[in-house]
């Protein structure tokens, strides 16, 4: 990349990439840059991350002020849930964003979406799309469009 094509790439950053894959919530076509990809998958393990920590802590602080065998099934039950749904809530939301942005990743390195198909092999399946979504952009324009990281290329 020349330095006239490297300020022309703007890049991402946590915010940006956030706001960039939530504004093509459902869009499957066109391209995503590593960056753009990559900073989601960043935003969206530090939510998850967050939100696994503070049910964990709900349901420390829940034990610690009743013992679990005074509590009936229902009530361990329900606080479970309780603490359960913002991480459920978060990724129903975040499903099809996250689908979409792995859609146009693929897209960028040259790769139909329908290696999205990869995700239900186990295991093997996501190390795959693992590896296609840290290669680099494919340079110029392709059949899902025009290059965000090298643009003016053919």
């Amino acid at each position: 990349m020349n330095a006239t094509q490297a300020s022309a790439f703007k890049g991402y950053n946590l915010l940006t990439a956030a706001k960039s894959v939530i504004s093509k919530y459902a869009v499957f076509s066109g391209r995503a840059t590593r960056s753009e990809y990559w900073y989601w998958v960043l935003g969206q393990t530090a939510v998850l991350l967050l939100l696994d920590m503070a049910f964990t802590i709900f349901m420390i602080i829940l034990f610690a002020c009743h013992h679990p065998q005074q509590m009936s099934s229902t009530e361990t039950f329900t606080y479970g849930m309780a603490g359960a749904v913002p991480l459920l809530l978060w990724s129903l939301f975040t499903v099809i964003p996250s689908l979409a942005v792995t859609c146009r990743r693929l897209h960028d390195t040259n790769k139909g979406g329908i290696m999205l198909l990869l995700y239900l092999v186990p295991l093997i399946g996501s190390i795959i799309l693992l590896i296609y979504c840290c290669e680099d952009s494919q340079r110029g324009t392709n059949q899902y469009g025009p290059s965000e990281k090298y643009p003016g290329l053919p």
